[in-house]
């Protein structure tokens, strides 16, 4: 699978004391999961996976996959693909949230938006605003789409240089 990480532009053209690609997105997904998340992805006109792998052909270390401002627009939408799938992914989809008590309440994502209810059974507050869905699997690859959409926004907003690389198989690395 690959990493993504993110530089100021002067950290790259500095040729000693740089400091490392301090990567913007967390990592939160299992290469499984990354993986299903960056399908259906377009990048300049080819599969997301498709241009890395053609980047990365025949080098070691990171290289540059899109830089500010040339690749603004083509990153930009690849964002917004990514947070459309997402939520593609989870129309339809009930979020499911529990009072301290046990009840439970059931919301339909299309309808859902974040508010507080009382309980009918014990008259406490419940806070309906989770983002976590009842489907994990689902729930998992829309976080891993949402955190890389919000990763590809920021790092092209900062003007940063955004690199990947191949992430290491060995978890000993």
């Amino acid at each position: 699978m690959f990493r993504f990480s993110a530089v100021p532009t002067w950290a790259l053209e500095a040729k000693k004391g740089a400091p490392a690609a301090e990567p913007l997105l967390p990592d939160l997904a299992s290469p499984g999961v990354a993986s299903r998340a960056m399908d259906e992805i377009e990048f300049r006109g080819s599969k997301l996976t498709t241009h890395v792998e053609a980047l990365l052909a025949d080098r070691t270390g990171p290289v540059i996959f899109a830089r500010s401002p040339n690749d603004l627009p083509a990153l930009l939408r690849t964002a917004d693909q990514l947070r459309s799938l997402s939520l593609q992914a989870t129309e339809g989809q009930p979020q499911v949230f529990h009072c301290a008590c046990g009840a439970a309440y059931t919301v339909p994502h299309s309808l859902f938006h974040p508010l507080t209810i009382r309980c009918d059974r014990c008259s406490r507050l419940v806070e309906l605003n989770s983002t976590r869905l009842s489907d994990a699997p689902v729930s998992d690859v829309s976080l891993c789409r949402d955190a890389l959409a919000a990763f590809f926004r920021e790092a092209m907003a900062r003007g940063w240089v955004v690199l990947v690389d191949r992430a290491p198989t060995d978890p000993a690395k």
